[in-house]
């Protein structure tokens, strides 16, 4: 059995582990795949984060990074039925070949979803929140800032809705084709710097009720508080290290603006993670969500190492990376 383990800034390592025996209502889980979380990992292992912040008191070492698994129940205890045996399963989990978790914890995947499109799961889940948050009514214009995993994730949800306009601004080609498939209706190419907000307003027809910033830039902030119409909202989801950076505007006070923000943890109190994997799955399997080629990279663990470097890179034509764990 393999792991993916840091032991400090750009220290990674496959470690061989002997996992806890399967007792009560466990079971023993075989990893198909694990998504990285582009933006939470890169940060985490390029120590890239301010002392005294939430991510100086999460990171200790030795690190597990990743939390978005999915594979087969292989064994189970014996307070669980053996038709559990076989299931194929999602569960919030770290880069590793094998867990063994409560049954409770594991999220069946139905049978009209593969594996490589049900491990996006978790970032589904944090799409969903944002748009929650965001508070989407009928005609409300919406710009997404950022066009990696987490964006994508919300380019969907939010299109399922009653958005009048849903734009994106992203510098990668490749992610504005992928946003375009998941339903946005408007494409800036750039970054956010680019555009002013007469720009944006011209653009999209109006200035945007909601923006969603899905980037860990800390100037983002500034510039969505600009752009976004009088009595708007500013939705944070991009998690950057230096929090203490982010700098509010006088438009929060002069315009009204609400800045708000979203993060894994969050529920709303109206759903359990698994229930939102459930309707990320519904979504999914109907056909609403897409995800086709949302996936550019796929590594072999014994590869780990080159996937956080070419994350480190930041380079274009980069947005799912994935580890695949089969014959692990």
């Amino acid at each position: 059995m393999r792991r993916i383990v840091f032991h400090g800034c750009k220290r990674m390592v496959i470690e061989q582990f002997e996992a806890a025996q399967v007792q009560g209502a466990k079971v023993m889980v075989r990893s198909e795949y694990s998504l990285l979380s582009n933006g939470t990992e890169r940060t985490i292992f390029q120590r890239q984060f301010d002392s005294g912040t939430h991510w100086d008191r999460w990171v200790r070492y030795p690190f597990f990074p990743g939390y978005a698994t999915v594979g087969t129940i292989m064994e189970v205890g014996p307070e669980v039925s053996p038709l559990n045996l076989g299931q194929r399963i999602a569960i919030r989990a770290p880069h590793a070949s094998h867990h063994v978790v409560g049954l409770h914890a594991c999220v069946p995947i139905p049978d009209s979803i593969t594996f490589e499109d049900a491990v996006w799961f978790a970032l589904g889940k944090i799409g969903l929140l944002a748009t929650c948050a965001a508070e989407v009514k009928s005609g409300t214009r919406v710009l997404v800032v950022g066009g990696g995993p987490i964006a994508q994730m919300v380019i969907r949800w939010v299109t399922l809705g009653s958005a009048s306009t849903v734009g994106i601004v992203t510098s990668d080609p490749l992610r504005s084709n992928a946003a375009k498939a998941g339903g946005a209706t408007v494409i800036l190419n750039g970054h956010s710097y680019n555009y002013s907000s007469r720009d944006i307003e011209k653009t999209l027809g109006g200035k945007p009720q909601v923006v969603l910033d899905c980037t860990d830039s800390i100037d983002v902030l500034a510039w969505a508080l600009g752009v976004v119409a009088d009595y708007g909202k500013v939705v944070l989801i991009g998690d950057p290290g230096s929090p203490h950076s982010w700098r509010l505007t006088s438009d929060v006070l002069l315009r009204a603006i609400t800045v708000t923000g979203v993060h894994d943890h969050n529920t709303y109190g109206q759903w359990t993670g698994h229930d939102v994997s459930r309707m990320f799955f519904e979504k999914v399997s109907s056909g609403q969500i897409r995800l086709d080629g949302l996936c550019t990279h796929t590594f072999s663990p014994d590869d780990a190492l080159k996937a956080y470097t070419l994350l480190g890179r930041r380079e274009k034509g980069v947005l799912g990376i994935r580890f695949d764990w089969r014959g692990q």
